[in-house]
């Protein structure tokens, strides 16, 4: 490896050489070495998928998968063997790489929704997107203000702040068969 890295000083777009440093620093797990490598061989040739996967890899090896999904959406590009797979690491990237600031939980659903298009029994899909659903739910039973546009609107309206006015879906449907009641409209 020490001469390979000789090599690379002397020539920094050697691709073989930067291919065989791949392939040496994932072996041996060291994954900064990797993730510099694999930006060396973006930066000689972006078209190698090679270098796209060291970056992936690497990336969530360190715990930035911020990185990872350029990379990704470089491979869906690419013609991949399994799409599916592309689209379930991307969106296990994107729900790992959301933040407060960040939020990537909609296309990190989109491209699990997508994986499951392309391969139905995807187990690991199918979980990605359970727990997406469920923080999308949590998320949505949270007011996002305490005093917020629907407990304005109903102080001025007359009603109390504390209670928002009951939307359309709140409204109690009549059951089948059934005249619908005045309490239910």
């Amino acid at each position: 490896q020490l001469l390979l890295e000789d090599l690379m000083q002397r020539s920094s777009d050697n691709v073989p050489v930067l291919l065989r440093l791949l392939e040496l620093c994932a072996a041996a797990e060291d994954w900064v070495s990797l993730q510099r490598y694999s930006l060396n061989l973006l930066a000689v040739n972006p078209l190698l998928p090679e270098g796209h996967e060291g970056l992936i890899l690497a990336s969530r090896k360190v715990g930035r998968p911020d990185q990872a999904i350029v990379s990704l959406r470089a491979l869906q590009e690419m013609d991949p063997l399994d799409p599916a797979g592309l689209y379930y690491q991307l969106a296990e990237a994107q729900f790992a790489a959301s933040t407060t600031e960040l939020d990537l939980t909609a296309d990190a659903r989109r491209n699990a929704l997508f994986a499951l298009e392309q391969s139905p029994r995807y187990r690991e899909a199918q979980k990605l997107l359970q727990q997406l659903v469920a923080i999308q739910n949590v998320e949505a039973e949270l007011p996002s203000e305490p005093l917020g546009q629907e407990a304005s609107e109903a102080a001025e309206a007359g009603g109390n702040p504390a209670e928002p006015a009951k939307s359309m879906l709140e409204v109690k449907m009549p059951e089948a068969g059934k005249p619908p009641s005045p309490s239910s409209k």
